[in-house]
């Protein structure tokens, strides 16, 4: 799909079911096995932990198992998520966030500041 145009509504509706539906499944899966990526993550963490202070108000776009958000420590944190199973499992395992299901490529405006995008 050329990003550059705007896909016809119904191929972009389908894009957005597959999409959807490949998160959802990575979701059902994140509770039977530990992702190849682990180590990947965990570095990925450590390298916004040194940019991102705790107690900051942080809005993640992408969110998924909201584990980076978390673990950033945000005294207000947004997570924004199209896969309504990831939205699910990320509140469930960080309570302390708040997690929207919304797509980013049509997310409008929210409300509130932040410190992080």
């Amino acid at each position: 799909m050329n990003h550059s145009s705007q896909a016809p509504s119904s191929e972009f509706s389908a894009y957005t079911r597959r999409r959807v539906q490949h998160w959802d499944e990575q979701a059902a899966r994140q509770t039977h096995w530990k992702s190849a990526g682990g180590a990947y993550h965990h570095r990925l963490t450590e390298l916004y932990r040194q940019f991102i202070p705790p107690g900051s108000r942080i809005l993640e776009l992408g969110s998924g198992t909201g584990d980076l958000i978390g673990a950033l420590s945000p005294a207000h944190g947004v997570g924004i998520d199209f896969s309504p199973a990831m939205v699910s499992l990320a509140q469930s395992r960080h309570p302390e966030i708040t997690f929207q299901l919304a797509d980013a490529h049509s997310l409008e405006q929210l409300d509130g500041e932040f410190d992080y995008r």
